[in-house]
């Protein structure tokens, strides 16, 4: 059993270096009729919860079921760890070494630049996912965060939509836009280089090549997609807070699958 100090602090950690467009916090799974009827708030509160558990009954998985509910089928474990230990390996040495080395040469300052501006590109995949769950609302404040980023940020080098108080939606990508729809996860399995997955979402990545400018521009500019990924994990201390958890925690394989599967049903249904 997962002590639970530890499952909230691999949670947000998780999220921040896996998951940095998430907002995971606001995903809840309780039972409608815990619901405060006599709040303003009510009737929003209550079909946000309608919708959440039906994404959840689409999953198969019921309202307030127990963490190991969540859990994706792992038939390849011994495979999964060996690759997990291999891509720890190579995660040390490219946060550690090569990565104070990075930090040295690209201030904090100018990694943030290079973070918004990849998040700024990539809207296009976003607002294509929100459209097709249905989030039009989010849908069209990604279009209008980019067009105020684009003018009023120096072309995306600033996030200036936030600082005029237009807040990121949720990151959707098609892994997510599947599950919405009640496609299953599939088996859990670990990659090299790409780290963990399950086949869902391995499918939802390949579709994402397509949808993401920042995969196409890797015909100018090689290697942009990559180098855009280890800048967002060498931003603000991502990769060295993921480290530090993942050396304090029992067992870093299980408890991350774990949280994966968990917040991939969240991202999923909220």
């Amino acid at each position: 059993m997962m002590n639970i100090r530890v499952v909230t602090d691999f949670i947000l950690v998780f999220s921040l270096v896996f998951l940095p467009y998430s907002n995971v916090t606001g995903t809840t799974f309780v039972d409608n009729t815990n619901a405060n009827i006599g709040s303003a708030d009510a009737p929003r509160v209550l079909k946000t919860m309608e919708e959440i558990n039906r994404c959840l009954l689409l999953n198969n998985i019921k309202p307030g079921a127990p963490l190991d509910t969540f859990a994706s089928k792992d038939p390849l474990e011994a495979f999964n760890r060996l690759m997990f230990q291999a891509n720890q390996t190579i995660l040390i040495a490219m946060v550690r070494k090569v990565g104070t080395a990075y930090e040295m040469v690209v201030p904090d300052f100018w990694r943030e630049r290079i973070s918004d501006i990849a998040t700024n590109i990539s809207m296009p995949a976003r607002f294509i996912n929100n459209m097709l769950q249905g989030k039009f609302m989010n849908a069209f404040k990604e279009v209008g965060r980019f067009l105020i980023n684009v003018s009023l940020g120096i072309g995306g080098l600033f996030d200036s939509s936030t600082f005029f108080g237009v807040e990121a939606p949720p990151r959707e990508d098609f892994g997510q836009t599947l599950g919405h729809w009640g496609v299953g996860p599939g088996i859990y399995i670990v990659l090299p280089f790409l780290g963990n997955t399950n086949t869902r979402d391995l499918v939802g990545y390949l579709a994402e090549i397509a949808m993401d400018p920042l995969y196409h521009l890797q015909s100018v500019v090689p290697g942009l997609r990559i180098f855009a990924t280890y800048n967002e994990l060498m931003t603000n201390d991502k990769g060295r807070r993921y480290l530090r958890i993942s050396e304090i925690v029992p067992d870093p394989y299980y408890e991350q699958k774990t949280i994966h599967d968990i917040l991939r049903v969240a991202l999923s249904c909220q």
